[in-house]
């Protein structure tokens, strides 16, 4: 399988020390112009992206901006290799947005490169995590800059950490990005935190809450996106339909794309199925893959080819016998490897995160009726044409909560 995605871990050093970050001890090293050239050379190798044209970079840390010096190498040489050889990279970078300064936005302009700014939603939220070294927390910092980050990206998207101290917050945090401008927005949990009884029905309800809010955004045609909500519709809309059950559904029966068609370079060159791999504690060298000055090992990668969900049917695992094993995301396998110690094994209070994603993602899709994974996308494009609208002006329409009661039933066997 070739590869068309890699991160590029420019930094091991970071600018911020947050409470839930899966890295650890921030190393401080930092990536060579000369091994970030390497590395897109390596993609571009025939025999490693194949004859996909389109090739995407995403700036991974730590802190990327950090290393700004090579960045500010790396696009350019790769832009110029790329069309040598007639293909095409999209950059984005996973930031926390605390440098970006006017000279980084006027490269970002430059060149389209996409941001995905790290944000916690609510000031309050934001700096019970997101903080600096000496315990001050960074969101005035981030405020300063976020004008610019809006007016400079080529891509407005934001990712949300929510943790079971911040959850009651998850609902007005995204409303607030919203606002502010966001276009895509997606939440996150931390699965490396044990969440109790009490955490998980609040993320339950405020799930809920941010289906209304989407419910809404689809009923009036708004483009955004709201993760795990879009992704947890698709995948229910793909199964109904059956478009599952084959290997022709762009990979969706695969848990995710590490080591697949995507992965990370580490600062010294070393490949890993993803970012996380190369970076986490609990993962640092355990899962090399391959260098680029060599090129993949097969046989090490090969594990999470076979990640898909018809394999982890056949395994004697929980999943086997679980309903929601046809729509499940399956989670990351960085952090079932080490909350569990097992890449496939979710840790228990995953699984209900699963079930709640799937219990709003239906509601929705009830709400609206969609019957085929067109009915949805044609929804986000043009506003809802199947006769839902809001209840009454000025009023969010309500999504029926049906899964409520069930989920507090299954509690006990999640967690």
């Amino acid at each position: 399988m070739y590869i068309s995605a890699i991160s590029l871990m420019v930094t091991t050093g970071c600018n911020l020390s947050c409470a839930y970050c899966f890295e650890g001890e921030k190393r401080g090293e930092h990536m060579t112009a000369n091994t970030a050239k390497r590395a897109v050379d390596w993609l571009l190798r025939s025999d490693v992206s194949g004859p996909s044209k389109e090739l995407e970079i995403t700036l991974f840390g730590g802190e990327p901006l950090i290393n700004m010096p090579v960045i500010r190498e790396v696009i350019p040489y790769a832009r110029r290799r790329a069309d040598e050889v007639g293909k095409h990279f999209t950059f984005t970078a996973t930031t926390n947005g605390l440098l970006f300064s006017d000279e980084v936005a006027d490269f970002w302009k430059e060149h389209g490169i996409g941001v995905l700014l790290s944000c916690d939603g609510l000031p309050e939220a934001h700096d019970m995590n997101r903080r600096f070294a000496n315990g001050e927390g960074s969101y005035g910092k981030l405020a300063v800059n976020m004008d610019r980050i809006l007016n400079t990206a080529r891509s407005k998207q934001v990712r949300i950490t929510v943790t079971p101290q911040t959850v009651h917050l998850t609902a007005k945090g995204v409303s607030s990005l919203l606002d502010l401008g966001f276009e895509h927005i997606a939440i996150y949990y931390t699965e490396e935190t044990p969440w109790d009884r009490n955490s998980l029905i609040t993320y339950q309800d405020q799930l809920y809450q941010i289906g209304e809010m989407y419910t809404e955004m689809l009923d009036q045609g708004a483009k955004r996106s709201v993760n795990p909500l879009d992704k947890g519709i698709k995948a229910m809309l793909r199964a109904n339909s059956g478009a599952c059950e084959s290997e022709n559904c762009n990979g969706d029966l695969h848990l995710c794309g590490a080591g697949r068609g995507y992965l990370a370079v580490g600062v010294d060159g070393t490949l890993y199925p993803c970012h996380r791999f190369a970076t986490a504690e609990s993962c640092q060298g355990s899962h090399a893959i391959g260098h680029i000055d060599t090129s993949l090992d097969e046989t090490r990668r090969l594990p999470f080819l076979r990640m898909t969900r018809r394999n982890i049917l056949g395994c004697d695992m929980p999943c086997a016998d679980c309903k929601l094993s046809e729509v499940c995301s399956g989670s990351c396998t960085a952090a079932n490897l080490a909350v569990t110690g097992n890449l496939l094994m979710r840790p228990r209070w995953s699984r209900f995160h699963e079930l709640i994603r799937h219990e709003v993602s239906r509601a929705i899709v009830n709400h609206f009726g969609f019957k085929r994974l067109d009915d949805f996308e044609r929804c986000q494009q043009k506003g809802a044409d199947t006769g839902v609208t809001v209840n009454e002006e000025g009023q969010r329409p309500t999504i029926h909560r049906e899964g409520e009661n069930h989920a507090k039933k299954e509690e006990a066997r999640a967690v």
